[in-house]
């Protein structure tokens, strides 16, 4: 089927994008001189074949065959003989030695750009730990879903479920979470766009419970596309008065649809968060979620293409960010309200760092004790790392995304 095609497209996209450096070792040994870089396309193909080779079980003949069919299409009919050549040596390597990958890549931060492994190794001493975040960053990510309570019964939704073969196992932590055993697409989803569940991962589905906003609260999502957490907000409030902020029409878009489709309303308003003059009216709110822009290192494994879209420059500049927005948003926020501050990256400069400035500078601002969701949720981190402010999720395999969550209370007012 179409999707089925699509979704194979994306396996080998996503596959070449996370071992684009072992890949590349690879194909390079193989050639006797390098290709010219009008040749580029030649270079990629071998690279779609070779990851094929060593990491699907798809009969290798049918690889071969058309991985050299791309070269014909792209009429470089030259290429194809060391096309052939160079993935029938790969596959006789392969079955002379099953253990050709591993050999390639011996070490999971071998498929990271070095200032990622670097970083990560800073932020977290441990080895065993460090490993861990690179190794599970590598496999892909689980398909997660989000149970809709104002849809229909949960019975109803299981039974949906069951019907249509879908198994999976609920989370122990997050209520109505449930993990697929396998990922499946949208469309097989029973009454998925009649808004019977949502996909997000388990780990952003922590952020509605713990902003927790109270019944007919005036409520800010300030970074709010693609409408995950928004729509979530507003499935377990009462009543909220929720205004949906994004610097993007065009995502803002998006957002709208997934309201829709679950029948949910929220005020949608495309303007510069950190521009506090042209988008608010000067009434405080209750709740604020900031979901900071960031370096996104917790969710590499669902968007492999950060690998390469990402560079070490991007860290200080988004820090930066981060700042402005916290103290933009700020004033906006009630005295005695909440602004819960929450990012998928795994490092400090982003996370721990960032809150701890930010309460040395503004004294009405503490956190809030999050230690009984140290006990209560997935945590692996080792313990002399941990942040002192906040939770600091690292990516599980077959589990949650790595994210970061700091919940801040804004003082009352003194009577």
């Amino acid at each position: 089927s179409s999707s089925e095609i699509s979704g194979y497209a994306q396996t080998l996209i996503y596959g070449v994008c996370r071992y684009y450096l072992p890949l590349k070792g690879i194909i390079e040994s193989k050639l006797r001189k390098p290709l010219k870089s009008k040749d580029r396309d030649i270079f990629i193909i071998l690279m779609l074949g070779a990851f094929q080779i060593l990491q699907t079980h798809k009969p290798a003949h049918a690889i071969v065959n058309a991985t050299s069919e791309l070269a014909r299409q792209r009429r470089k009919e030259w290429a194809v003989a060391l096309i052939n050549g160079t993935l029938r040596n790969l596959v006789r390597e392969k079955e002379k030695d099953a253990a050709i990958w591993a050999r390639a890549n011996a070490s999971p931060e071998s498929a990271f750009p070095a200032w990622i492994t670097r970083r990560i190794q800073h932020a977290y001493p441990t080895p065993s730990i460090a490993n861990a975040i690179l190794s599970n960053s590598l496999i892909p990510a689980p398909m997660t879903l989000r149970y809709n309570p104002r849809w229909n019964t949960l019975s109803h939704f299981t039974d949906t479920l069951s019907k249509a073969n879908i198994t999976g196992h609920w989370s122990q932590h997050i209520p109505n979470c449930l993990t697929l055993s396998e990922p499946i697409t949208i469309e097989n989803i029973p009454d998925f766009y009649a808004g019977s569940c949502s996909v997000q991962d388990e780990a952003a589905q922590l952020a509605a419970h713990l902003l927790n906003p109270t019944a007919h609260a005036r409520v800010l999502d300030a970074c709010a596309a693609p409408g995950g957490k928004t729509c979530h907000l507003l499935e377990l409030g009462t009543k909220l008065q929720l205004t949906a902020l994004d610097s993007s029409a065009t995502r803002l878009r998006g957002v709208q649809q997934n309201l829709d489709r679950l029948g949910l309303h929220a005020t949608l308003i495309a303007a510069d968060a950190t521009d506090v003059n042209s988008w608010w009216d000067r009434v405080q709110f209750d709740y604020i979620l900031l979901d900071a822009p960031c370096t996104s290192l917790g969710v590499i494994r669902r968007h492999p293409d950060i690998f390469w879209l990402k560079h070490e420059i991007d860290v200080a500049k988004l820090a930066k960010l981060q700042e402005t927005l916290l103290n933009c948003l700020w004033p906006t926020l009630k005295p005695g309200g909440t602004l819960l501050y929450s990012t998928c990256s795994l490092l400090p400069e982003e996370n721990e760092s960032q809150i701890h400035a930010f309460l040395q500078q503004h004294p009405d601002a503490s956190t809030v004790d999050l230690s009984e969701y140290k006990k209560r949720y997935f945590f692996a981190t080792d313990p002399s790392t941990e942040p002192k402010h906040g939770l600091q999720l690292i990516p599980q395999a077959g589990g949650n995304d790595g994210f970061y969550y700091a919940c801040l209370h804004k003082a009352p007012e003194a009577k």
